[in-house]
């Protein structure tokens, strides 16, 4: 990683002549790097792109209280896991995250079985 003061460096010593390949050589950065700070000096700033997730809608979040209800009505079975559960509406058309699935499926299981939704 360069620092400001490094393509300073390498631009000075650019401006008072030294040709690429010697400042490649003296400062330990490939020639490519070096032409690359000498076109633009400013260092490119990282931009973290917003990645679109599809939210819950209700007929996925009713689906996976329906999952949650069968596991509770029969208590000899194994709980589907979040994960198994992610699969399945996956195969059934949800497009979202698995952090979305496994968050909700968390909230349904701490509410009692009674409980209004």
């Amino acid at each position: 990683m360069l620092t400001d003061e490094d393509r300073a460096r390498i631009i000075r010593a650019h401006r008072l002549g030294m040709s690429i390949r010697a400042i490649a050589r003296r400062f330990h950065h490939g020639r490519s790097k070096i032409r690359e700070i000498l076109k633009n000096p400013e260092p490119r700033r990282y931009l973290r792109t917003k990645v679109y997730r599809p939210k819950l809608t209700e007929s996925f979040c009713r689906r996976m209280r329906e999952i949650i209800e069968v596991e509770r009505a029969d208590p000899s079975s194994e709980p589907p896991t979040a994960a198994a559960i992610y699969r399945f509406l996956r195969r059934e058309g949800y497009q979202g995250g698995y952090d979305q699935v496994r968050r909700y499926v968390a909230q349904l299981r701490k509410v009692p079985p009674n409980a209004p939704r």
